[in-house]
């Protein structure tokens, strides 16, 4: 489903794409969950849904993992407490590649 939300979103049929991808997140929890939030939050801005959903989205998106994005960014601030905490994963991350390679 979250491939079939983002195919409609490159077509640009955006209210197709937030109802498939509103499915995607009814399913249990996978990997794919952090990207369907993600998918979502971008297609519901798309659409001038309501702010606060689609930073809830986004939030969800990067404390369930992702690496914080330039929308993800752009929408919650460098100053949330979910953009700081994917940041520091992805720094800690590449600290330990670097270590282990190094």
């Amino acid at each position: 489903l979250l491939l079939v939300g983002r195919a409609h979103m490159a077509l640009g049929e955006i209210e197709v794409a937030i109802t498939e991808l509103t499915r995607a997140l009814s399913l249990p929890e996978s990997p794919d969950t952090q990207n369907a939030h993600h998918e979502l939050a971008i297609a519901l801005s798309n659409n001038n849904a309501d702010k606060h959903e689609v930073d809830l989205h986004f939030e969800k998106a990067l404390d369930l993992g992702m690496d914080p994005t330039a929308e993800a960014i752009e929408a919650l601030g460098e100053r949330s407490m979910s953009v700081m905490r994917a940041s520091n994963r992805q720094y800690y991350r590449q600290f330990n590649n670097q270590a282990d390679s190094g």
